[in-house]
């Protein structure tokens, strides 16, 4: 099956279903092929067990999952229909014990949480975006699922859901020179409050214009073995090239993370 796809950063949410169709895992439109065989309440324990180490928590101490179907949206409703797949928001919880007795729950004592996908009829968990090792477990996922990638347009499908569900840097990720500057001058402003943002910018342009030329959308490319992506990425006042290598088999590798321009806190002194 061939198809003509054009994917940018804000159609994420709907490209898993046609990665999966273009692959041969599933037929637009088809019945359910399998049935959730745990209950909500299963799941969502299997998603608390799975993330549990990563908290370094013992059996006991308190953790918390949370039904989160936002972070579904990268998987489209028909598909997750279709593989019975449930998301989750594992946090830190603590709990007080006041003189009434009565135990006061508090939900945000941690700023870390993990975005853990369950897949209630093989009854395995894999941790995402957060802590731990993301790729490994997005590579065990689409393994799992035996997701194939015979084109260019399904490999880059699958980097903008990796970006999103395992990454966690898709909101990151700049498509031309414009876009990564202002980036930049964002994260000025949100450190400083805009005090010598002029002066700041105007420098840190005069050391990496010529680098910022080269930022632009993500694209596959076939390489030996399967695909290669390479994407701009803007972060902590810099601009970062990075590149993914996509196995025919879906597994996913960072092969390249390389800062092209220096940080814009460095065209100041003392701006750290």
């Amino acid at each position: 099956m061939r198809m003509a796809l054009k994917l940018t950063r804000d159609m994420v949410s709907g490209t898993l279903l046609v990665l999966l169709v273009a692959s041969g895992v599933a037929t637009p439109r088809e019945k359910p092929i399998r049935a959730e065989t745990m209950t909500e309440d299963q799941s969502r324990d299997l998603a608390l067990s799975t993330a549990r180490p990563l908290f370094g928590k013992a059996p006991g101490e308190y953790l918390r999952a949370l039904r989160a179907a936002e972070y579904d949206e990268p998987f489209q409703t028909e598909w997750l229909h279709l593989r019975g797949l449930r998301a989750y928001v594992v946090i830190e919880t603590g709990v007080e014990f006041p003189s009434s007795g009565r135990p006061v729950v508090h939900t945000s004592t941690g700023s870390a949480s993990v975005l853990v996908l369950v897949d209630p009829v093989q009854r395995k968990g894999y941790s995402l975006r957060g802590l731990g090792d993301p790729t490994r477990a997005f590579n065990n996922l689409t393994h799992d699922l035996g997701v194939k990638i015979g084109t260019a347009e399904t490999a880059e499908a699958l980097f903008w859901i990796f970006a999103d569900i395992a990454g966690g840097y898709r909101a990151d990720i700049v498509l031309e020179p414009r876009e990564a500057q202002w980036e930049v001058e964002g994260y000025w402003l949100r450190r400083s409050g805009g005090d010598g943002l002029d002066q700041a910018r105007d420098r840190w342009l005069k050391r990496s214009s010529s680098a910022l030329e080269q930022v632009s959308a993500p694209r596959a490319t076939a390489v030996t073995d399967g695909f290669e992506v390479v994407f701009y990425q803007a972060g902590e006042g810099a601009v970062l090239r990075k590149r993914l290598r996509i196995g025919r088999d879906a597994s996913v590798n960072v092969t390249e993370s390389l800062p092209i321009t220096s940080k814009i806190t460095d065209a100041i002194p003392g701006g750290e």
